[in-house]
């Protein structure tokens, strides 16, 4: 049989629909790689900023406090968003028992970080950020007016584009160090500031935190002063706060009575169960993600949207993940670094190249679709024009 014009046309016009109905994109899956291996194995931190994702991470109790980086793309091509190459690792502190406490921020698409210097006997809190490519360190507080151990628990952020750290001595409690033209200290509430955590909203900082002795849960919020309240919540081992759009309070922690990982904002929810963990917590739009340790499993991941939770195992081990954080970089992708058998571990999903490829998958499924329109009006056009000359013909030879 051959085909004709018109059965072409046709045909065309069916594929080119089918196409257009059935094709969907690709789900890029989550993505785990090694950052750094025999490392000290507790406390990591994950931030991004531009284009790059940080890790920053304890070396070893030697050589202290390194900062694992990479750049991102969104290339639609590229499911996992990650351009070819190793992680660039920055030196930023190398004496030896530094990096301990770490928190990691960035402002103006540069990262900075707070973190202990743990010399027994000699402790300090310091601040580092980086400047044209170099590491800069101040020392904010030491032995001589914090105390021993003074610098545990460190939480930084930003208040009017200032640095401000939240902290912990256990001779004086919960301080605060914010850098105005010099580091001005402040103690806060004696006997607190034990996991220390910190959310920002607007001109208002959230501060989550416990008592070195009570295991009650308090929040605090500095706008330029200070002020806080208890709560009836009880902490075992970690907590972490984020706000939402109306800066509401969202919590998340090891209840003590339950040993379960508890969410909390105007509804609870909880997660397995643990001895240990640290845990962590980040927001975005109508959808909140955690990462936390689950005793006998690994690490977690759990995710809210639009009120459902849904629940991912990221790596199983015993110890797997019981230092961990998570972030949401510009573009929708979920970051998480987390520890196992003394290795630092970088987890993506890739939800921004997703949106990326339904984005390019929709606009090529209108193609298609316009495709298919023009090909059957085409083809209705040419059957008619057949069907005249047909009849035309049917006339004159009658």
């Amino acid at each position: 049989m051959k085909y004709g014009v018109l059965e072409a046309a046709t045909a065309a016009a069916i594929i080119a629909t089918s196409v257009s109905l059935l094709y969907t994109p690709p789900e890029p899956s989550w993505e785990t790689e090694v950052v750094a291996n025999d490392t000290y194995g507790k406390f990591v931190e994950v931030d991004s900023y531009g284009s790059n994702v940080g890790i920053a991470y304890v070396d070893s109790i030697d050589t202290g406090l390194r900062l694992a980086e990479k750049s991102y793309s969104t290339s639609i091509t590229d499911f996992s968003a990650q351009r070819k190459g190793n992680w660039d690792t920055q030196v930023i502190d190398n004496r030896s028992e530094t990096g301990m406490y770490p928190s990691l921020e960035s402002k103006s698409g540069q990262p900075s970080i707070s973190y202990q210097d743990g010399d027994l006997g000699n402790e300090k809190l310091y601040y580092a950020n980086r400047q044209n490519g170099e590491w800069n360190r101040t020392e904010v507080d030491n032995v001589v007016g914090g105390g021993t151990s003074v610098g545990m628990y460190s939480s930084l952020n930003f208040h009017q584009s200032k640095p401000v750290i939240f902290y912990h001595s256990p001779s004086q409690g919960l301080k605060m160090a914010e850098k105005k033209q010099e580091w001005s200290k402040e103690i806060l509430e004696d006997g607190q500031g034990w996991y220390t955590e910190t959310s920002k909203c607007g001109n208002t900082i959230k501060v989550a935190y416990t008592g070195r002795n009570s295991e009650q849960l308090k929040i605090g919020e500095y706008d330029g002063g200070w002020s806080s309240e208890n709560t009836s919540t009880k902490i075992k081992s970690d907590l972490d706060i984020d706000t939402d759009q109306r800066c509401d309070e969202q919590l998340a922690y090891l209840d003590t009575e339950t040993e379960q990982i508890t969410y909390k904002d105007q509804d609870s929810r909880t997660f397995g169960d643990a001895f240990f963990t640290r845990l962590a917590l980040t927001s975005k739009g109508n959808t909140t993600h955690l990462v936390y340790h689950d005793e006998g499993t690994g690490l977690k991941y759990a995710k809210k949207k639009d009120g459902e939770w849904t629940t991912k195992t990221i790596k199983q081990g015993s110890e797997t993940g019981e230092y961990n954080d998570i972030e949401i970089d510009h573009i929708g992708n979920i970051h998480t670094a987390y520890t196992s058998q003394k290795k630092v571990y970088h987890t993506v999903y890739n939800k921004g190249t997703t949106q990326k490829i339904q984005s390019k998958t929709d606009e090529v499924k209108i193609g298609l679709g316009l495709i298919s329109a023009l090909l059957l009006i085409f083809t209705a056009i040419r059957q008619e024009v057949i069907a005249k000359i047909i009849q035309k013909i049917g006339e004159i030879q009658r």
